[in-house]
């Protein structure tokens, strides 16, 4: 779910620089940090699932 925010947030800012709500150099730092929360959050996601692939608890 985290993940289809991020990308859904990603999206809605660059429809904001397309229709010139904003422009693309206001953007450009967000979504340079978006693009680290989104490793960070996958590094997150498979570190999660492989400790619930190694645990043997039914």
């Amino acid at each position: 779910m985290s993940q289809g925010s991020l990308k859904e947030l990603e999206t809605h800012l660059l429809l904001a620089a397309r229709v010139t709500v904003t422009e693309s150099r206001t953007i450009e730092p967000i979504l340079r940090d978006l693009d680290e929360l989104g490793k960070m959050l996958r590094g997150l996601i498979k570190a999660l699932n492989s400790r619930r692939s190694a645990d043997p608890t039914p």
